[in-house]
């Protein structure tokens, strides 16, 4: 089980790179992407993850299905989300009414703050077969 990074790992404050496009679908990628869905699935709270966070200085994160179902009280009986991968994540479009919500961090264990974004967001990336996506999220999920 691939261990996650917690502050002051350098790798969390580090840019991350591209992934060469010729890479996606390599054993080594594939491999990675493997790690960060069970250090997701593992962890307790989480909803996404980065792959700085279990030290891949590389543009790829993952985010689960259950962000979308965040406020929904019968969420708690479902156990197998759908996990997202993207792949060299680039925002198209995001909308100018903001939400707040309340937030925390796999990488800062125990610290919660309020946190203002769109809330609405259009992410083109690649998955994890080398398809290029486009996916418009909204609320928890954006």
């Amino acid at each position: 089980m691939p261990r996650i990074l917690t502050e002051p790992n350098p790798v969390l404050r580090q840019r991350s790179k591209e992934v060469n496009l010729a890479s996606i679908g390599s054993p080594e990628l594939a491999k990675n992407i493997k790690n960060m869905k069970s250090a997701l699935a593992a962890s307790q709270n989480g909803i996404g993850i980065a792959a700085p966070q279990i030290g891949i200085p590389l543009r790829v994160f993952i985010v689960s299905e259950e962000a979308k179902f965040i406020e929904d009280p019968k969420r708690q009986e479902r156990k197998n989300w759908t996990q997202y991968v993207y792949i060299n994540p680039v925002i198209k479009k995001f909308s100018g009414k903001k939400t707040e919500a309340v937030e925390g961090c796999l990488s800062a264990p125990g610290k919660y703050g309020i946190v203002r974004r769109p809330e609405k967001v259009e992410v083109e990336a690649y998955d994890e077969n080398g398809k290029k996506i486009t996916h418009g999220a909204s609320k928890f999920f954006a």
